[in-house]
């Protein structure tokens, strides 16, 4: 059997036997989860033996971590669309940067550190955090939004965005 366009639409891959929908979902629970660790614990968000945290994170720094551990997931899912879209990564890497920023202890990084000094990390760079957090939504979105775009030109119609049949 050969894996047209259509068939990827209405959810058969030759490739990979598997509904489109239950590859989508897969790819953003992947995606999520592992951006959510990588993030979390590099940052002690989550508690591990590995990194310890100077500063104890904040609500913001949960709330972004879920956000782009939800925003990447999301993002993740449309890789299981044809490829006929562009890939986002200069919009994805620059918002899983940011929120690496955004959510981790300004003490204890040292980039922070070696340009602002402890005391610079605190008084400066703390409070800048939250706007990196939205930064990093902002691209993380706008990556989303342009890659469900790529994905509507490439077939044409709305049908890779919405699974239901139109009554028009």
């Amino acid at each position: 059997m050969v894996d047209t366009f259509d068939d990827r639409l209405e959810g058969r891959s030759a490739m990979t036997g598997l509904p489109l929908w239950f590859r989508a979902a897969l790819y953003g629970l992947g995606g999520g989860l592992i951006t959510t660790v990588i993030i979390g614990i590099s940052t002690a968000v989550i508690p591990s033996p590995f990194f310890e945290r100077m500063v104890p994170a904040t609500p913001s720094n949960v709330f972004f971590l879920i956000a782009t551990s939800a925003l990447v997931g999301i993002l993740s899912a449309t890789y299981a669309f044809p490829t006929a879209c562009s890939l986002q990564e200069k919009r994805l890497t620059a918002g899983g940067a940011l929120s690496f920023f955004a959510v981790g202890c300004p003490v204890c990084n040292k980039i922070v550190l070696l340009f602002l000094g402890a005391s610079g990390a605190v008084s400066v760079f703390e409070p800048i955090q939250p706007v990196l957090g939205l930064i990093a939504v902002a691209l993380l979105l706008w990556a989303i939004w342009n890659r469900l775009q790529g994905i509507q030109k490439a077939t044409g119609h709305r049908q890779a965005l919405d699974p239901q049949p139109s009554l028009h």
